[in-house]
């Protein structure tokens, strides 16, 4: 019974599929377009994962590929003028005091 229903189901299928070619190529009369490349087709169909509804699983060479790309991503190079930046970041709370020094002397509370 259900094998049947199956079949049943197929042709109504392939019999709304050859209706909608019969559509499209009286379309493809009208406005003169031509059919697509039945290889693009096959290629799409190719494609197809069986009515999955997740992604297929990976293979091993794609997750060590994943894992190596991930493990390049965590190191961290450190910048070539990191010394210049460390006395940079040194000075500043000298300029700082210097500036508050100098903005006190010209400010005097009352």
């Amino acid at each position: 019974m259900r094998r049947e229903a199956e079949r049943k189901r197929k042709e109504k299928h392939e019999k709304a599929e050859a209706e909608r070619e019969e559509l499209r190529q009286s379309i493809r009369d009208k406005y003169g377009l031509k059919k697509k490349v039945p290889e693009e087709e096959n290629m799409m169909l190719n494609n197809d994962d069986g009515g999955r509804v997740g992604r297929k699983k990976k293979t091993p060479a794609e997750l060590a590929a994943e894992a190596n790309a991930d493990s390049d991503d965590d190191e961290f190079t450190m910048p070539k003028n990191m010394d210049e930046l460390k006395n940079k970041v040194q000075d500043i709370p000298q300029k700082l005091a210097q500036s508050v020094g100098e903005v006190t002397e010209k400010c005097s509370l009352q």
